[in-house]
C-alpha cells in the first residue's frame, strides 16, 4: 500500500508531500490544478518515462508498506534489497532522459523499478489495459488463487540452490581442464629432461667446455686477422 509520496521539482509542484491512510483516498481539483502531475510523478518514480519537459532537477519519492508473502518483497529478495515491510522507492531526473533510481536507499536499475510497478501500483486511464488483461501478470494470478505463495519461495530457493550448483560445477569443469593443461606440460617437461640424461655436475661442465670454444672462437679470429697482414 502507498503510504506517503514526495514530489520536487515537476511542474506545478515545487515541493509536495502527500501521506494516504488505509481505505480510499480520493485526489480532488479542477482542470489543471495539477491531479495528473501526481500520477505522472509516481510513476516516474516506478520506472516509467516523463511526459513533462523539465528545467530543473526532479525527485520523487514513494513509501509502500508490503506485508508478508507480497510480491514485491520476492522482487527485492531477488535483488538483494529486502530489508524491511517498508518500501523506499526514491528516483532523480539529472537532465535530459538521465536518472538515479534507489530502493531503500541502495542504487538500483529502472528495470527493477518497472518491476516492483507491477506488483504495487496499477495505473488506469479511459483508455488503459486493466491488469487484467497483461498476459505478464496472469501467472502470478494463478499461483495466488492457488495459495502457491511457500511453493514458491521454496522453488526459489531451490532454483537458487540449483543455479550456485551449476556456476560451482562450471568452475570445477574449468579446473580441471587447467590441471589437466598443466599436467601434460610437466610430463612434457619431464621426458625433455630424460631424453637429454643429465648427468651430475654436467652443467658446470658444459660451462667450461662453453668458454674454451668461446676463446677457440676468439682465437681463430685472431689468426684470420694476422694470416691477412
Amino acid at each position: 500500500m502507498l503510504v506517503a509520496l514526495s514530489v520536487r521539482g515537476f511542474p506545478l509542484v515545487d515541493g509536495l508531500k502527500i501521506e494516504f491512510g488505509s481505505g480510499l483516498n480520493v485526489l480532488t481539483g479542477e482542470t489543471g490544478a495539477g491531479k495528473t502531475v501526481l500520477l505522472d510523478a509516481l510513476s516516474f518514480a516506478l520506472g516509467g518515462k516523463l511526459r513533462a519537459t523539465l528545467d530543473q532537477e526532479a525527485e520523487v519519492e514513494a513509501v509502500f508498506v508490503t506485508e508478508e508473502g507480497h510480491p514485491a518483497r520476492a522482487v527485492l529478495s531477488r535483488a538483494g534489497l529486502a530489508d524491511n515491510d517498508d518500501v523506499f522507492v526514491r528516483r532523480r531526473a539529472i537532465g535530459g532522459n538521465r536518472s538515479v533510481a534507489y530502493v531503500n536507499d541502495r542504487r538500483c536499475s529502472v528495470s527493477l523499478l518497472q518491476d516492483m510497478r507491477r506488483c504495487l501500483v496499477e495505473i488506469q486511464g479511459q483508455k488503459d489495459d486493466r491488469g487484467l488483461l497483461d498476459a505478464a501478470a496472469h501467472l502470478g494470478l494463478l499461483d495466488d488463487f492457488a495459495n502457491l505463495g511457500e511453493v514458491l519461495t521454496q522453488c526459489r530457493i531451490a532454483w537458487s540452490e540449483w543455479r550456485d550448483a551449476q556456476r560451482a560445477l562450471a568452475d570445477s569443469e574449468a579446473r580441471r581442464e587447467t590441471n589437466r593443461a598443466d599436467e601434460a606440460n610437466l610430463r612434457h617437461a619431464v621426458h625433455e629432461l630424460e631424453e637429454l640424461a643429465v648427468e651430475d655436475e654436467e652443467d658446470a661442465q658444459l660451462e667450461v667446455r662453453r668458454r674454451n670454444l668461446k676463446a677457440s672462437a676468439k682465437f681463430g679470429e685472431e689468426l684470420n686477422r694476422a694470416a691477412e697482414l
